[in-house]
């Protein structure tokens, strides 16, 4: 019996991702997204003025944006077990005898900690679009005669890179840092998502709906 040769199923077909920019993610049906990390604050140390002033800000932000964004908090669980072992390693290479009881204290209380609460690893990110449809009805036949080509491509990275750079000086205006994910950032946080269970016991993630813009300042 003839032996029929089974193409093989690329992840990527899956995923609907045709390609990872150096900025951006394209995706099958031409959308795109920038994803940008936002660095976090403790808020719950701020004085009562300045958390006043983070919430103001961050209405302002909310109410200056044109276009549709997704937040998204991602949580893992810390694993600390190679910093216990350096604590330790530490401990024992110290001359100093005071030092090395001042760690291994240090290393019991986190032990403790980690007994009695879950240590978690926040981040947050901000998910900025595009749609070749952007222009509206009159511009669809425009778009459908670039789809997939090299001018869809430049508008997409053009278009998003005026998005981010409206976003991060907003974020600024906040008292917070933020940056645009690079393409190895990109890969790195795409394969994240998609391998979270295998890659950690504990994942959680809060996906805001996308904040559109024409509800801005409504209500």
């Amino acid at each position: 019996m003839k032996k029929v040769a089974l193409g093989k199923a690329s992840t990527q077909k899956f995923t609907e991702i045709k390609e990872v920019s150096d900025s951006f993610v394209l995706f099958t049906d031409q959308t795109a997204v920038s994803i940008m990390e936002v660095n976090a604050t403790n808020f719950s140390l701020q004085s009562q003025a300045e958390q006043e002033s983070k919430i103001a800000s961050y209405a302002s932000f909310l109410n200056s944006l044109s276009f549709s964004v997704q937040i998204i908090i991602r949580s893992h669980r810390l694993n600390l077990s190679l910093y216990l072992s350096l604590l330790d390693a530490k401990a024992r290479e110290t001359k100093n005898q005071r030092f090395s009881d001042y760690i291994r204290e240090y290393k019991g209380f986190v032990e403790e900690l980690l007994r009695t609460r879950t240590v978690l690893d926040k981040k947050f990110y901000i998910i900025i679009p595009f749609h070749p449809l952007e222009k509206g009805i009159k511009g669809a036949p425009e778009a459908a005669s670039k789809q997939g080509t090299k001018e869809s491509f430049v508008e997409a990275k053009t278009v998003l890179k005026s998005k981010t750079e409206m976003v991060l000086s907003q974020i600024k205006r906040i008292g917070l840092s933020a940056k645009v994910l690079s393409k190895e950032e990109l890969i790195a946080i795409l394969h994240d998502f998609y391998n979270s269970e295998a890659i950690e016991s504990f994942a959680h993630e809060v996906h805001s709906p996308w904040v559109r813009s024409d509800s801005m300042g409504s209500g």
